[in-house]
């Protein structure tokens, strides 16, 4: 049996396609309901499906006590990953105080701009924030320090 959830008679046509900007190029990536990532055409970049499109798309993963057989064991790994990281995130920036947006924000954008298994790649990103933003650097090198993951 096929699972309800994931069969194209249940989705309505806008459920086929998605798209979502490039990072890299900020070109559009066109998305089907069941890519996890694409390839940007115009750079060559590798784009993954934001958090909110994967939810969308295989959020029953979260329940269903088939999804990795359903999904296979590749992609129901990446759909849990995602999962995890972005409840990491919510609960980092949970504990950054209400008042400091700034950091909020930078943390936020930090995050998914990360391309390694880390939270925030503190080599790439918040080190150089030393340079632009040292009173912003401050702040968010020690809210990700002090965050137990």
């Amino acid at each position: 049996m096929k699972c309800p959830g994931q069969s194209l008679n249940t989705r309505k046509p806008e459920d086929y396609v998605s798209y979502q900007d490039c990072k890299k190029c900020g070109t559009e990536v066109e998305f089907f309901y069941d890519d996890l990532k694409r390839k940007c055409h115009n750079c060559g970049e590798v784009v993954e499906k934001d958090y909110d499109k994967l939810m969308k798309d295989y959020g029953c993963a979260q329940w269903c006590d088939y999804a990795e057989s359903c999904l296979g064991k590749k992609t129901y790994q990446k759909f849990k990953e995602t999962k995890e990281r972005a409840s990491l995130l919510e609960k980092l920036i949970q504990s950054i105080p209400e008042e400091d947006d700034e950091a909020r924000e930078f943390i936020e954008e930090a995050v998914k701009s990360t391309k390694t298994d880390e939270l925030i790649d503190t080599e790439n990103i918040i080190k150089p924030l030393k340079e632009k933003n040292k009173e912003l650097y401050e702040r968010v090198r020690k809210y990700y320090a002090n965050f137990e993951y």
